[in-house]
């Protein structure tokens, strides 16, 4: 894998909830994308224990359990 790469993304996700403009930021968008970049650093990098455990927490949050449950099984 590529951990600076991997690590990037689970940073960049982690900010999702702070950048564009208010009207961008509603909930449900706002998770989308922080579930994609975490899905992309995992991918980047499959030991990424942050971003498996951040895609967890966000999919938990969205009513995704299973799959919060799985991303948590890291």
């Amino acid at each position: 894998g590529v951990p600076e790469g991997s690590l990037a993304l689970y940073h960049l996700g982690r900010l999702q909830p702070w950048l564009g403009e208010s009207r961008e930021r509603n909930e449900l968008s706002v998770a989308a994308r922080m579930v994609a970049l975490q899905e992309a650093a995992l991918l980047a990098d499959p030991q990424n224990f942050r971003a498996a455990n951040e895609l967890g927490v966000v999919l938990a949050r969205t009513g995704r359990l299973e799959a919060a449950r799985d991303a948590l099984q890291y």
